[in-house]
């Protein structure tokens, strides 16, 4: 059967929407940086079939997904095609996908021999965006104020720590002073009586 790729965006993001789905999580968390069993599962599938269905490069695949490394990449294709052959859960969730892929791709089949000549195009992928235009996005909005939220609670934290070393020092300076105090009196008590008096 001849391989076919995914020729539009929609496809790709409704593929990753599949693959968090079938470990009942959100898209949002599959890119947070996470090794869940469920979260990696579901973007090492997602890793997966990106690089079966499209032309996309490792680099632009670990990109889309949460800022992989091409490497990260590879190490998800070896895992899934092990798992494959070993672990009927996966078996399972890549059946389902698979299934999913069929229906995604059943359009372009039937327009098969109309373009049999024709090259399919490649996509300009959003991956490779810059940081301003991912800041943008809704996703970074949706995974910054998460984030923002425990930068929020770690500043309440060291805020607290701060009044807690305040404290400190300042007892530690008022137990240096009552030391040099007691030294200074051990010391008059130690002067012979004469000299106290005055004489």
């Amino acid at each position: 059967m001849k391989e076919q790729f995914f020729t539009n965006q929609k496809q790709v993001d409704d593929l990753i929407t599949k693959c968090a789905a079938v470990n009942n999580i959100s898209v949002e968390r599959m890119m947070i940086k996470s090794r869940k069993r469920e979260i990696v599962s579901s973007r090492q599938l997602a890793m997966y079939y990106l690089c079966k269905h499209t032309k996309m490069t490792l680099a632009q695949i670990g990109g889309l997904l949460g800022g992989k490394d091409h490497a990260t990449v590879t190490h998800a294709e070896k895992t899934i095609t092990s798992l494959l052959e070993t672990d009927a859960q996966t078996k399972s969730k890549a059946r389902d996908i698979e299934n999913f892929i069929s229906v995604l791709l059943s359009g372009d089949q039937n327009h098969e021999n109309e373009q049999e000549e024709k090259p399919l195009p490649v996509i300009e992928y959003q991956s490779m965006k810059t940081v301003r235009q991912i800041r943008d996005s809704k996703l970074y909005k949706s995974l910054s104020e998460e984030r923002m939220t425990k930068i929020r609670i770690l500043e309440q934290q060291l805020y607290e720590q701060d009044k807690r070393i305040k404290i400190l020092e300042s007892n530690i300076v008022a137990a240096e002073a009552q030391a040099r105090l007691f030294k200074r009196k051990m010391e008059y008590a130690q002067m012979p009586s004469r000299i106290l008096a005055g004489e």
